[in-house]
């Protein structure tokens, strides 16, 4: 297909959740509480706002969620701060809280997103090695998320090993040769992280063609404001002054 036959209709995917659903989560929850509800509200909104990456709002609402009877016991909890934390460049923070998720509810790295989750934090925690221990465990289950083609490549280039990040990269962001179809916010950082590694390997000739409809993509998907988008923007910015 071509490029602009990449890209979904207006508002296509612009709910799409590729974060870990709460309801797998629920390990060390006290159904018994009073706030059990409450609690469950809080931290699922938070999950939308850091999907968003509105991250003050997120961090209220697992403060309110830390608050009330057994709103920071839940594996749901550890997850969301450490991925906040993380988000938020306190890499210590995250990887404290991930340690805590993982030390009291070990069961839960049978999940392949828990699994890229923490995978990440290594990479940027310098341990890309412990980083691609956890991606090949998830890549054993039967749907392994996009994400961990992304994380992977991070490891890679953080390793120096740029021939193994561009060809994964490459692989998910051109099969067949033709430009991905742009589905959600992943398939943007994929194609955004592929054409940042090109302009890096001064190859900038070849994005050319693309990071026009990945700016695009980005914008039906997530928005004109969002994180994702202005770094699009900058990134084919970036490739336009590399060009010349």
């Amino acid at each position: 297909s071509s490029a602009a036959g990449s890209l979904p209709a207006p508002g296509e995917g612009l709910h799409r959740k590729v974060a870990v659903p709460l309801a797998q989560l629920q390990l060390g929850e006290d159904p018994s509480s009073p706030h059990h509800g409450m609690v469950f509200v809080l931290l699922s909104m938070a999950k939308e706002a850091i999907e968003i990456y509105d991250l003050e709002t997120a961090e209220t609402h697992l403060e309110r969620a830390a608050g009330l009877q057994g709103g920071a016991s839940s594996a749901a909890y550890f997850h969301l701060m450490s991925i906040l934390r993380l988000k938020q460049r306190r890499i210590e923070e995250a990887a404290a809280a991930r340690d805590q998720m993982l030390s009291r509810f070990p069961e839960i790295l049978q999940n392949p997103i828990i699994l890229s989750n923490a995978a990440w934090l290594y990479v940027h925690q310098g341990l890309p090695q412990k980083a691609l221990q956890l991606l090949d465990e998830a890549e054993q289950y039967s749907d392994p998320p996009k994400d961990l083609v992304y994380v992977r490549a991070l490891a890679y280039e953080s390793m120096d090993q740029l021939d193994k990040a561009e060809e994964v990269l490459r692989k998910a962001v051109l099969p067949g040769g033709a430009l991905l179809r742009f589905e959600d916010t992943v398939d943007v950082k994929l194609a955004m992280q592929y054409t940042e590694l090109l302009v890096l390997r001064g190859r900038s000739a070849e994005v050319e063609g693309l990071v026009g409809p990945i700016v695009t993509a980005s914008e039906i998907i997530n928005g004109h404001d969002h994180v994702v988008t202005l770094c699009a923007r900058e990134g084919h910015a970036a490739a336009l002054r590399a060009l010349g």
